[in-house]
Order: structure tokens, then C-alpha cells, then sequence
């Protein structure tokens, strides 16, 4: 076995300690492979017979984390074969890369000044353009009406993508209307006009992809509601604001819509209602402290260091994901429960009733150990003042500036407008990456 002893020897000082030589290399070898076959947790059951007694908690928490790490990981790697996926190559096809080659060197302005943008003239002009492209497209009630049956099958739709990535998704409603006004607009621009060529679908996406129409079902069996005025809705657009989309998950009667968040069990840590989750009060740290023994040159003695660690080795084994204060989308008011008022869920409905011009939604909450459902009206004012201003000016200045410089495209960072860059504390986005 001559090819193994250059990996298996260790610098020690001068020396070289061959570990080879006492079968540990071997050993490794053997250990790595039942783990791989049989899991973390294999050497549990050994130890516990050549001991002739338990392992003790601490191995076991150790093999049990270490087990589910395992699962949470070949539920990853699950989900991105499904949607297609797996292992990607970060590099762009097509795309510019100055982070590698001969512009590597080059600073931001050597850049632009080497691949310019466009002439401000004709950048206006081209702006004006598209936008009216888009006021063009759903200028009738024709037009609206064709796009929203055309897109119903929403992502599982190419025409829905190609429509839904000129737009302003609802779903960024509240990212956008909440930004600090330092933020710079780079990585979200990026992440709606340039998405993965493959969507990256996670198990908690896949849970409520696979979930939702249980909870219609649910919600329409249990409350009395007629099945035929429920429907699947597509892309929604309103001709006041053509360069904002939303797509709710279905349209109730003449009046309503109806959206549902599917809870991924892990979030809930343990808790089998929303109620006792939202209940949880977080736990705060304390202050100062510094306690314990100390000797006279103010060292702490290794004996005390030794019981602290043991004592904390303890608690961490023993602590409940119980203890920890889970983080949904709903709170606790006045005894009830409701969806946080400043949550991207509302931001999001609130775009949904406005845009569709509806009075109310039905938000339905779901997890397999629980069932809310809630009433959410329409509330013009906090559309008018909070969101439809923040979005149009987002939108005007930031997404269309970029759909027609292309700048991501040619390996540059996304164009942030004067309202973002003279704002103290701005800065810019890693965008070599």
C-alpha cells in the first residue's frame, strides 16, 4: 500500500509521524465507510457493547444531530434533482466575467469607461419605449383578460415567466417598501430580471407547493364556501399600474381572493399549534455577569473551566427546540391570532387587493398540526401612502434603468440612482461574485 503513506503522515515539530503504520489510516478508511453506508450514528450500537453499558447522553445527542444534518442535507440534494438541478456551475452562460483575466485589475470606472454605457439620449428614449410597451400590452380589458387566462398555470408557465420578470412581482412588495434607503438595489435587481436558468425548489417550497390545494380544500370544506366560486388565477395586472404584477393563489367569488402560506414543520421547533408557537417568549441574555472562581493573578483555575464546560455540554444537550421562539408569520393580538401588520405576507396581499381590485382575502395558514384562516380587507390608504410610491419610484429608477443597460449581463454592477448613493452609510453591493 505505497500510495497511501504521503497522505497519511503528519508534520510534527521537525518529524514526520507516520500514522500509517499502526492500521490508524486503515481504520479511518473503514470508519468513514460505515458511516457513509449506515450513517452517523453507527458507532453508537458498538460502543455500547464493548462497554457493556450506554454510551451516555452526549454521544447519542452528538450521533442524533449529526443524523439529521445528514437528512436535511439529502433533502436539499432531493429537491435539486427534482426541479432539475443539482450541481450548477456559477458561471453565467453568456454573461461577462471581469472578475478573472484581463480586467480582473480594473476598478469600477476603468470599467465603464472601457465598456460604456449608452448615450443618455438614446438611454431615455429606450426607456420610454419599453415602459410603453408595457402600458400598450394592457391598455384594454381584452388584453388583461387573456394574460391572466393565459398564465394561470403560473411557474409551471413559460409565457408566465416571461411576462412576470418585466413586472414587479407582488411577492417583493414588502422587500421593496420596507428597504433601508442606504440599501443598494444591485442584488434584488439581479434576482428579478436575472434569475438561475433552473429555480432552486427547497423541501419548504416543495411542502407548500404539494400543500395548497389541501388547504383550499380544507378551508372550502370546513366553512360551507361553494366550489365552483373558487378558481385559479393567473398574472393580474391593473391598467393604473402596468409595471406591477401579482398572481394570488385563487379568486373567491366576485369579491375576494384567497392565498395560502403552507408552514414547514421544522419551523414551528417542536410545537404542534400556532397558538403555543406564537406563545413562546424569546429569552433574553443577561447582562454583565463575569462570574466564577478566579485566582489571585486573576486567571480562572482550569478546574473551574472544566466544570463550566462540562455544565454547559449539559444544557445544550438537554435543550428543547421547544425553548426557542419560532419565527411565522402570525402574532398574538389581543388574544387572537393574526398576520404580522409588517410581514412581507401583507405587504404582498395588500398588492394583491389593490392590484385585482378586491375587498378582501382569505388568508389560510397551514401545517399538518394546524389550520388559521383570516379575513384581510383591502386598505387603500396604506396602498396610497406606504407602498404604491415606493414601488412606481423602485421600479422607474432601479428595474427598468437595468432592463435596458443590461449591465449585470456585461459583468458590471447594477446602475443605484442618486436617492440611494447620497443617503449616509451607503454602500455599494459585492458585485464581483
Amino acid at each position: 500500500m505505497f500510495w497511501k503513506k504521503p497522505f497519511a503522515r503528519v508534520h510534527r515539530c521537525v518529524k514526520r509521524v507516520p500514522y500509517w503504520k499502526g492500521g490508524g489510516y486503515t481504520y479511518r478508511c473503514q470508519g468513514a465507510a460505515i458511516a457513509h453506508s449506515q450513517g452517523p450514528g453507527w458507532s453508537v450500537s458498538p460502543l455500547r457493547k464493548h462497554q457493556q453499558a450506554s454510551p451516555g447522553h452526549r454521544i447519542k445527542h452528538l450521533s442524533e444531530r449529526r443524523e439529521r444534518h445528514r437528512k436535511r442535507k439529502l433533502e436539499l440534494e432531493s429537491a435539486k434533482k427534482t426541479a432539475g438541478g443539482g450541481k450548477r456551475r456559477r458561471r453565467g452562460a453568456g454573461r461577462a466575467d471581469h472578475n478573472s483575466g484581463p480586467d480582473a485589475h480594473l476598478t469600477l470606472e476603468e470599467l465603464l469607461e472601457k465598456y460604456p454605457d449608452m448615450a443618455e439620449d438614446k438611454f431615455q428614449s429606450e426607456k420610454q419605449k419599453l415602459f410603453q410597451k408595457l402600458v400598450q400590452d394592457v391598455d384594454t380589458e381584452e388584453k388583461r383578460s387573456a394574460l391572466e387566462e393565459k398564465t394561470r398555470a403560473q411557474h409551471a408557465s413559460s409565457y408566465y415567466r416571461m411576462e412576470r420578470v418585466r413586472r414587479l412581482p407582488s411577492s417583493k412588495f414588502g422587500t421593496v417598501a420596507k428597504r433601508r434607503a442606504n440599501t443598494s438595489c444591485h442584488n434584488l435587481v439581479k434576482e428579478l430580471l436575472h434569475p438561475p436558468s433552473t429555480p432552486v425548489i427547497t423541501p419548504a417550497i416543495s411542502y407548500g407547493l404539494d400543500n395548497e390545494e389541501t388547504a383550499v380544500l380544507k378551508y372550502i370544506e370546513e366553512h360551507g364556501v361553494d366550489p365552483a366560486s373558487v378558481r385559479r388565477s393567473g398574472l393580474v395586472v391593473n391598467e393604473k399600474w402596468p409595471h406591477l404584477a401579482t398572481s394570488p393563489d385563487r379568486v373567491l367569488g366576485d369579491d375576494g381572493l384567497i392565498e395560502v402560506k403552507c408552514i414547514y414543520p421544522t419551523t414551528l421547533k417542536g410545537h404542534k399549534t400556532f397558538m403555543d408557537a406564537v406563545s413562546v417568549k424569546p429569552k433574553t441574555k443577561k447582562k454583565g455577569g463575569g462570574g466564577g472562581a478566579r485566582s489571585a493573578a486573576g486567571e480562572v483555575p482550569k478546574e473551574a473551566v472544566g466544570e463550566a464546560v462540562a455544565q454547559g455540554a449539559g444544557e445544550a444537550s438537554g435543550r428543547s427546540d421547544e425553548s426557542k421562539k419560532p419565527d411565522i408569520c402570525l402574532e398574538l393580538k389581543d388574544g387572537c391570532l393574526q398576520l404580522k401588520r409588517n410581514h412581507n405576507f401583507y405587504f404582498q396581499i395588500q398588492g394583491q387587493l389593490n392590484i385585482c381590485e378586491r375587498s378582501f382575502c382569505m388568508l389560510l395558514v397551514y401545517s399538518e398540526s394546524d389550520f388559521h384562516v383570516e379575513k384581510i380587507l383591502r386598505d387603500k390608504s396604506f396602498w396610497e401612502k406606504e407602498m404604491e410610491p415606493k414601488l412606481t419610484k423602485y421600479f422607474m429608477d432601479c428595474v427598468l434603468h437595468e432592463q435596458v443597460l443590461k449591465r449585470a449581463t456585461r459583468g458590471l454592477p447594477i446602475f443605484d440612482p442618486p436617492w440611494i448613493t447620497e443617503v449616509a452609510g451607503y454602500k455599494r453591493a459585492n458585485w464581483r461574485k
